[in-house]
């Protein structure tokens, strides 16, 4: 788990947020899930959202995030790919 985390960061962290947008969503890009989606309990300032981030970094495992500028805010980890 660890290591996937760590890597897909660590890949992520290499570019833009342009080329994050524009890479496949499969490898490096991200996609956009509705709020109203998402499952899992998450961080109380997530239900003023409208949309994720989510990463994958494996075939199961995706990263949720809110991006706030520059900033990313990881919210959850989903390692069985229940969370939406």
């Amino acid at each position: 788990m660890c290591s996937a985390l760590a890597a897909g960061l660590f890949n992520r962290a290499q570019l833009t947020w342009g080329q994050i947008k524009a890479a496949r969503r499969e490898h490096l890009g991200s996609e956009q899930i509705p709020r109203r989606q998402i499952r899992v309990p998450l961080d109380p300032f997530a239900d003023s959202l409208d949309f994720i981030l989510v990463f994958r970094l494996s075939a199961k495992w995706r990263l949720l995030a809110h991006r706030e500028q520059q900033v990313l805010r990881l919210l959850f980890v989903d390692a069985s790919h229940t969370a939406y």
